[in-house]
């Protein structure tokens, strides 16, 4: 089972007790809801696979191209310190209903207006540290991004979807909880979805 938790901290014998073999932890400014490395090293010590989304503000993403530069950097450099391996994503959580920016433009980027900027600029600086972008939102957050070119690596959430999946996502969110309701479960819609446990070489495969 695959979880995510945020201010949250599960004893370990409740998320394995829960069958949980995966947990999405959150790079944040506020240290009560960030990963730190003893987490991280505990999760994985216990045979548990991590991925990690970035969050702040639901709404931070529509602050446009020189927001995305400062989170991307923030991010990046969050997972340099939890030895997150290059190569891996990061998600960026656009936590609200995204409108369609310009209903008249047949262009996804243009769809996407400032998101679309924020998140462009989010995934240069991860790029730069040798990390990929992922994109964590509704259904049409996912779709455009993924018509746009701006990642793969994609996670939609039940919200802001009307009923929908994007074929292409990687993780679905379909709002069930766990752990007391402190837990949100997701599925996997590809074996690599993201994770990865320090001290295994494969990133994916028996983890997920």
């Amino acid at each position: 089972m695959i979880i995510d938790y945020s201010f949250a901290r599960p004893e370990m014998s409740a998320l394995k007790g829960n069958g949980v073999t995966s947990v999405i932890r959150y790079l944040a400014h506020d240290s009560a809801k960030a990963a730190s490395n003893e987490e991280v090293e505990e999760l994985h010590a216990a045979g548990l696979s991590t991925a990690f989304v970035f969050e702040d503000a639901a709404d931070r993403a529509t602050a446009g191209k020189d927001a995305g530069e400062a989170d991307g950097l923030f991010a990046a450099s969050s997972a340099l310190a939890l030895s997150v391996p290059r190569g891996r994503p990061v998600y960026c959580a656009v936590d609200f209903d995204i409108p369609d920016y310009a209903p008249d433009s047949t262009d996804a980027r243009v769809k996407l207006g400032p998101v679309g900027e924020y998140l462009t600029a989010f995934g240069v600086q991860l790029a730069v540290r040798g990390y990929s972008l992922g994109a964590c939102g509704g259904y049409w957050l996912v779709y455009r991004v993924y018509d746009a070119s701006l990642t793969p690596w994609l996670w939609q959430t039940t919200a802001w979807s009307g009923g929908m999946i994007y074929p292409r996502v990687r993780l679905y969110q379909p709002g069930a909880q766990v752990l007391g309701d402190e837990g949100d479960i997701y599925l996997a819609g590809a074996e690599d979805w993201g994770q990865w446990r320090r001290a295994v070489v494969n990133l994916a495969g028996g983890q997920a």
